[in-house]
């Protein structure tokens, strides 16, 4: 797994701060949602990674990030719609992780970069939320 870009953000709530980290992935759809073969690449084998990597606390171990998401901005609904299944699939959890964030680049706006802040994402679950929840 190597994101396009990670960033955190510092949150004060509640007289504390709290902090997220965030792995972005930019998917142009030149990879497939998933293969036949798992050893090739897939966005199916990159969150079987950051599954693994959280539920095995690699995050907080390596980098001491105690909270991440993974952001995916790419180009259609119905990608995010795969997406989103593949992340139900391997998983205990059938509904799907919160952890894994989709939307569409569409969306982003360069000349009102706030807006990633809004309800503009898709939660593994497919749910919309904001960042700052």
């Amino acid at each position: 797994m190597i994101p396009d870009s990670v960033f955190g953000l510092r949150l004060r709530k509640d007289n504390r701060n709290t902090e997220t980290y965030f792995f972005l992935e930019a998917d142009r759809a030149t990879m497939p949602i998933r293969r036949a073969n798992f050893y090739r690449s897939s966005f199916y084998k990159k969150i079987v990674g950051y599954v693994a990597s959280h539920r095995n606390d690699l995050f907080s171990e390596y980098f001491g990030f105690k909270k991440i998401r993974v952001l995916t901005v790419t180009k259609s609904d119905e990608r995010i719609k795969s997406m989103i299944q593949v992340n139900k699939d391997p998983h205990d959890i059938r509904n799907g992780y919160k952890l894994f964030l989709f939307t569409k680049n569409k969306v982003i706006d360069i000349d009102k970069p706030e807006k990633v802040f809004k309800r503009i994402w898709i939660d593994g679950r497919g749910k919309k939320v904001s960042l700052l929840r």
